[in-house]
This record gives structure tokens, sequence and C-alpha cells, in this order.
């Protein structure tokens, strides 16, 4: 997606001031997702390389997965976020301010969107506003599943990002999912002002005249847009995403699943790491885990093992409380 001769340095944001959510998020998942995000480790750069940095943690940080927004649940979400930001610039792209030569590589983009789309998706991390929700407990936990309380306040850096001196990359957002027609067309609104604006740094390489990093630039924020908008049919999830892109030379690992081989990124918590190089890595901000439902003795159960592994993570602060839902997966 990026080239070291771009005129283009350092974190870029897609979304904006006011667009990213900040506060709490609850982040759904099976065991073997709690296991794998807080047993993993994050890199640890040597003294000699970050004079003055924190000695080697003992524990290990742990770390999310941000998955291609191509293999989540169903194809056809992608495709809606698509159509609704090719509609909604139909019908109000020429009313935006920019040149025409600031358009043109909005329209190349928009003209072939779907498949930049499915060539160079942005990658998420799926959670929820809602502390205990039933429609997460179901599309995401499997039976007997856990929520992680994350804080969406702190910086979170991709794992393996390209140095700030020699490439770009889009910083990680949180950010919440769009799903009535008012709340999309505010945020495509927004993301289309900031490419446009002639004073921030994306507005002046869209309209720099060098065409290709123009293009780039745009899909860039189009996919992580795309990837923020859904059918209002699914309003009561109050999901919310951390999105993330791919930067040129990063390659993705794969996790195996029913669809096929699914491309994902590995994200940690370094308070300076969109602006620091080499990173430096600290714990991530786990501050609560909630196991799911059913009730009974196998809840009981779960939550003993919960607190086995935190405690030998060395989060023995971290509290473990129960759904409270009746459900049964």
């Amino acid at each position: 997606m990026t080239d070291a001769e771009l005129p283009i340095r350092g974190t870029i944001s897609a979304f904006g001031l006011g667009q990213s959510h900040k506060g709490e998020v609850w982040h759904y998942t099976d065991s073997s997702g709690l296991v794998g995000i807080l047993t993993s480790r994050t890199p640890t750069p040597s003294s000699e390389l970050v004079p003055g940095s924190p000695p080697v943690q003992i524990y290990p940080n742990g770390t999310l997965r941000s998955t291609a927004a191509t293999q989540l649940n169903d194809f056809s979400e992608l495709q809606y976020g698509a159509q609704r930001i090719i509609d909604w610039y139909e019908a109000e792209g020429n009313a935006t301010s920019g040149t025409i030569r600031e358009h043109v590589p909005i329209r190349i983009v928009l003209g072939d969107l779907l498949k930049q789309l499915a060539d160079n998706p942005a990658y998420v991390c799926c959670a929820s506003t809602t502390r205990d929700s039933l429609e997460h407990w179901r599309g995401y936990a499997g039976e007997g599943g856990y929520a992680l309380k994350l804080d969406a306040f702190e910086t979170y850096t991709l794992i393996g990002r390209p140095s700030v001196d020699t490439g770009f990359m889009v910083s990680p957002e949180w950010v919440k999912v769009r799903y009535l027609p008012d709340e999309q067309d505010e945020l495509i609104h927004s993301v289309f002002t900031q490419l446009l604006d002639p004073t921030r740094q994306m507005g002046q390489i869209v309209n720099s005249g060098d065409q290709r990093a123009a293009v780039i630039v745009v899909q860039a924020h189009l996919a992580g847009l795309a990837a923020a908008l859904k059918h209002p049919s699914f309003e009561k999830e109050d999901e919310v995403r951390l999105i993330v892109q791919r930067p040129d030379g990063v390659t993705p690992d794969f996790r195996p699943s029913r669809r096929g081989p699914v491309p994902y990124l590995t994200l940690g918590r370094a308070p300076l790491g969109n602006a620091q190089s080499p990173t430096v890595f600290t714990p991530l901000p786990v501050s609560e885990v909630l196991v799911g439902p059913p009730s009974g003795d196998a809840m009981e159960q779960r939550v003993r093992g919960t607190r086995t592994l935190l405690d030998a993570m060395g989060r023995t602060g971290v509290p473990v409380n129960k759904s409270e839902l009746p459900y049964l997966p």
C-alpha cells in the first residue's frame, strides 16, 4: 500500500480529530482467544537501540489480532460499506470543496472501489461498548466465552510497523461503527473533508499532482471508512472497531478457519509507538475479564481457570466477574 519513495512520512489518521472512540470497550472471544491475547509476547528492543528503555518484562505484554475486513462474517458487509461511500459521493461529492485535480484520485479509487478494498483491505479488531452483550456472546464468544475490558484511550501499535523515518502508516484507531444513515453520512463527509483540506498533510498530498501517492492515500482512508459502516439491522451490537492498515513490506500472519486461511495483523500497546522507532511496548490495558454464559458449575470452573491465568501472567489486580445474562449458547 505504501512505498518508501512516496512523499509521506510518519503516522497519519484516517478519521481525523473527534471521530475516534475514546473510552472503555469490550472485546469478546473464546478460550483460545483469551489465552492467546494474554500470553502473547511483544518484541523487546535492546538497551543499545533504545537508551534508557525499561528492563525486559518478566510477564508477557499481551497482544490483539486485527483480521482482514474481507474475512469477516460476510463479504457483503464490506460491499455495503463500499456502496454507501459511492452513493454518498455521487450525491454529495461534487458539492464538497476541492479542485478538479483533487477529485481525480478520488474518482480513480471510487471507480473500482470494491476490488481495491478486496485487494488492500483494512484490518479490524472487533469489540463493543456494551459490557454484557447478548449479541456479542452469540456472535463472537462461542459456548463459554469471555469479554476483556480494554481502554481505547491507550495507543495501539502494529507490531513490525515500518520506521517512522522511512515510510508512513495509517495509525490504528478505535472507531464506533455507524449503522444509521445520518451517522454514516456524517462520518463519510468527515473523511472526505480531511482528504480535500489543503491545510492538512493528506489534503496536500491529494492536491500535490503526485497521482500515485494521492491514490494510495485515498484508498487507505476509504478502506478504513468502509470497515466502519454496517447495515442498520446490526445496530444492537454497539460495535467499535480497532482499524489498522497493512503498510507496504509488512506480511500478515494467517490462521485457519472454515472460510480458509484468514490473514491478520498483530497489535500491542505502545504509548509512543506510532511516533517512535524502535517501538517500546507495554502491557495491554486489560482491566477486567467477564466470563460469559452459561452459568452453573462450568462457569465457576472457567472463573477459576481465568483467575489462575491472569495471576500467572502477572495481572493479579485484574478482576474476574461473571455474566448475569440467563443465556444458553
